[in-house]
């Protein structure tokens, strides 16, 4: 449930849709834990699919996909290599 205030008119303030995501994250943790899942599987799972829809969002570019992410270029490139990534955002290198 969210408090009073925190909409305004129809749609979500950023604060809001925050609050929200936290919440169905907070859901899902407790799938995920009641289910056995264990954190190690739980956090590449995660990380996987995060740095997969960046990259399709940035269109296959990864140098402004590791911008979004917050990390350096080199690090997403071993990620990429490391969960097969490679042709994420359906660009394709020749």
């Amino acid at each position: 449930m969210l408090a009073r205030g925190i909409f305004s008119g129809d749609f979500p303030s950023a604060h809001a849709e925050r609050v929200i995501v936290k919440e169905q994250l907070e859901s899902l943790i407790g799938m995920m834990v009641e289910r056995g899942i264990l954190l190690e599987e739980a956090v590449t799972e995660f990380e996987k699919k995060f740095i997969k829809r960046v990259l399709e969002r940035q269109d296959g570019n990864q140098s402004r996909a590791a911008k979004v992410l917050g990390i350096h270029r080199n690090t997403l490139s071993r990620k990429v290599g490391e969960y097969k990534l490679d042709h994420a955002g359906g660009r394709k290198r020749g």
